[in-house]
């Protein structure tokens, strides 16, 4: 398990996202998603342990071997836009492999069938929080469907 205890990060005046408690685990393969600029691929170097949060910390369970290659047999892979510069067929097979992972994935990717074919949960960047929900991306956009026609009356 990887988790983040009062992360917050800021670049400037303005914060990407404050006091962020969240715990990664389980095996759950986690769809980070927001708008651009929003603070996912710094959230996920923070993760990793490249960049230092402004405040916070965030730790790894002892038993979990972190790694950005399969080739390690880890127990979590954080994996920031996969799908970039890759082809149809090459996108395929690393969806395929990502099926198969028995550990827990974090991964941040702008590719809705990716994100859809692989997320179990999905993490949400909006203002300056992470929104953790435990469901598929289509339940996910069901609920926010949902959550704006309640809104609108």
């Amino acid at each position: 398990m990887i988790a983040t205890a009062n992360v917050t990060m800021q670049f400037g005046a303005k914060p990407l996202f404050e006091n962020i408690s969240v715990k990664f685990g389980d095996g759950n393969r986690y769809g980070l998603i927001g708008a651009n600029g929003c603070g996912k691929s710094t959230f996920m170097k923070i993760l990793d342990g490249s960049l230092a949060p402004r405040a916070g910390n965030v730790s790894i369970t002892p038993d979990e071997r972190l790694s950005k290659l399969m080739m390690l047999e880890p127990n979590l892979l954080i994996l920031d836009e996969p799908t970039n510069h890759l082809d149809m067929e090459a996108i395929e097979v690393l969806n395929t492999a990502l099926e198969q992972y028995p550990g827990t994935l974090i991964f941040v990717s702008h590719d809705r069938e990716f994100v859809s074919s692989l997320a179990t949960r999905i993490i949400e960047t909006r203002d300056r929080k992470l929104l953790d929900f435990k469901g598929t991306y289509e339940e996910y956009l069901a609920s926010q469907l949902a959550m704006g026609k309640a809104a609108n009356g």
